[in-house]
């Protein structure tokens, strides 16, 4: 009997005995984790090397009979499981009801140096209208694990900003940032004040840590690039999970920080979304 290996799994592991629950999604090759229902966390196995070896041998029919009032035929497999400390006789049931599906297994591990045993039961129940959805993990991984894709890439991004009156209804200004990175450090960056701005396009370019601007169709320019004064941001709400929805034909998640900046003799609010 083949069983199909699905892209989207779900598991939640409960005991009785005094550890944490688990509970975690994949999704293709990417693991969501969390215990003892906390923030969800991007998953990443360790580099474990040991080894376990598993010796089977050929299952056997054991009976016919019935589970949960389904008629079911139950066979049994013994192997012997070797890890890099100990040795293990496995003996594992299988039921499979009439359509051939398999309903239930139960192993039954005993290692033979200290005779203990450990017992493992998995019942199987299908339903074909289980959905699973990415959850919305911590702010803080999706920023690291973001930033880990932008290591030796290439790259660009735009930013819009607008200016707006008191009341946050008529437009003050407006202007677009557009920069370019590549993975030996050299950038590009053009900021586009718009038509009907008396302030020309600004280009910067910055190699081996020389900066060339220029205003317009001007002459480029070699400059030092002053320090600017830096501001502490104060953080009022850091990275709070906002939605679900799809951007540019895309699944994405939204979240929302906010923060507090004093800045010449002014208090500011800042609330940035990802």
């Amino acid at each position: 009997t083949k069983f199909p290996v699905e892209p989207y799994f779900y598991s939640k592991k409960q005991s009785d005995a005094p550890i944490e629950e688990l509970e975690r999604i994949i999704i293709g090759t990417t693991i969501y984790n969390r215990s003892e229902n906390g923030k969800w966390e991007l998953y990443k196995p360790a580099d474990d090397k040991s080894v376990t070896l598993m010796i089977l041998s050929p299952a056997g029919f054991i009976k016919k009979t019935t589970l949960d009032g389904r008629a079911v035929v139950v066979y049994e497999q013994k192997s012997t499981k070797q890890t890099d400390k100990k040795e293990f006789d496995v003996k594992t049931r299988y039921w499979f009801d009439e359509q051939n599906r398999l309903l239930k297994t139960e192993s039954v591990e005993t290692a033979r140096e200290t005779r203990e045993t450990t017992r493992s039961v998995t019942v199987y129940e299908y339903d074909a209208n289980i959905v699973i959805e990415a959850p919305a993990v911590d702010f803080e991984t999706l920023f690291r694990e973001s930033a880990e894709h932008l290591k030796n890439k290439s790259y660009r991004l735009k930013v819009t900003t607008e200016n707006f009156d008191a009341g946050a209804t008529t437009p003050q200004g407006r202007y677009v940032l557009g920069a370019e990175f590549t993975p030996s450090g050299r950038s590009r960056t053009k900021i586009d004040f718009g038509p009907d701005s008396p302030v020309p396009p600004v280009e910067v370019i910055s190699i081996d840590g020389k900066t060339y601007r220029r205003s317009g169709a001007g002459r480029w320019r070699v400059e030092d690039i002053p320090v600017s004064e830096t501001h502490d941001l104060i953080p009022l709400n850091a990275g709070k999970f906002i939605e679900k929805t799809t951007l540019d034909g895309r699944a994405v998640a939204v979240y929302e920080e906010e923060h507090g900046v004093s800045f010449e003799n002014d208090d500011y609010r800042i609330r940035i979304r990802y």
